[in-house]
């Protein structure tokens, strides 16, 4: 089972219910979900993207990736997968994208933060180079630690004068 049927995209204003309802299912113990004002505003305004992982009509994951314009840090905001499809190479195919999309925007670093003790993620992470910057106790709750984590993409090219 592989995940050559999976296509990325953008996410759209008619995506909002949909990804409401993904947000719920994939953080459903996480105070911190991303409610569906917020879904529209991203999708509107956000200065980054969303990107839907999908096989046919099922959303399988999604990306949130932010910038500052013109700032020279990216930032994983959230990387969820459905629980079906998990260990299909969903979570690698939207980190791939995201390292794509830093490099387009001339990032120095990609940064992100995850769950301590979500060892698949931060091995996930791990393996695609990112370092441990912090450690953030309770971040993600009372007594639920998360990781600040970091990947250096390079110097920043000079602009010219």
């Amino acid at each position: 089972m592989g995940n050559k049927g999976i296509l990325l995209r953008r996410a759209a204003l008619a995506d909002v219910a949909a990804l409401t309802e993904f947000e719920f299912l994939v953080f459903a113990d996480d105070p911190n979900r991303i409610a569906r004002r917020q879904w529209q505003y991203l999708v509107e305004r956000g200065t980054g993207e969303i990107v839907l992982a999908e096989e046919g009509e099922h959303l399988l994951g999604v990306l949130v990736l932010t910038r500052r314009r013109g700032g020279a840090t990216a930032r994983i905001t959230s990387l969820g997968v459905h629980p079906v499809a998990r260990r299909r190479g969903v979570a690698k195919r939207l980190l791939d994208h995201s390292l794509a999309y830093a490099r387009r925007h001339a990032c120095a670093r990609l940064t992100l933060e995850v769950r301590r003790d979500n060892a698949a993620a931060v091995a996930l992470y791990r393996a695609a180079g990112f370092a441990v910057t912090a450690c953030l106790a309770s971040y993600y709750g009372l007594g639920e630690d998360g990781l600040r984590m970091e990947l250096r993409l390079g110097a920043r090219p000079e602009v010219a004068p």
